[in-house]
């Protein structure tokens, strides 16, 4: 059965193999996993004498975080197994950071709003302070003329 299971596959074009292997990237927004096993399901195709090394050279050369790039570049022993915890150690710190800055922004927005409503419950304050001083004469803005409240010549005209 085995003979006749090769029989019927189609043949391998491994120079077209290549190919694909060394044109993938890491396409925006694709998580290292992924991306990684993407890398090593086509290398297995390439019949390369040495996979591992051939996929850690692309992850160098095709990972679109240039900081990440710039450390595995640094490292003076890189292996296939470093060069993954570092990618996926980069991109959960990444993750985490926008998740603090999340909640920082919204801590943020949060403590606008109390400010911004106790400055409106101070300046209701103010006024309803002005309006229980009814008897005491004021400077109206609006008749320029010294009066008690609510007795403005000017007010509703």
């Amino acid at each position: 059965m085995d003979n006749f299971e090769k029989h019927c596959q189609p043949k391998k074009n491994v120079m077209y193999e290549c190919y694909k292997f060394l044109s993938c990237n890491q396409k925006e927004g694709q998580s290292m996993g992924t991306f990684i096993t993407e890398l090593k399901t086509k290398a297995k195709n390439c019949e390369y004498e040495s996979e591992e090394e051939m996929v850690l050279d692309k992850i160098v050369m095709s990972i679109r975080d240039k900081s990440v790039r710039e450390r595995l570049l640094q490292t003076k022993v890189l292996s296939l197994r470093k060069a993954i915890d570092v990618c996926q150690i980069a991109e959960v710190s990444r993750h985490q950071i926008d998740e603090m800055a999340m909640k920082m922004d919204s801590r943020s927005i949060r403590e606008d709003n109390i400010n911004v409503s106790k400055s409106k419950i101070s300046t209701s304050n103010i006024v309803r302070r002005k309006m229980n001083d009814v008897n005491t004469p004021y400077n109206c803005e609006k008749c320029n003329t010294k009066h008690n409240a609510g007795q403005c010549p000017a007010f509703g005209k």
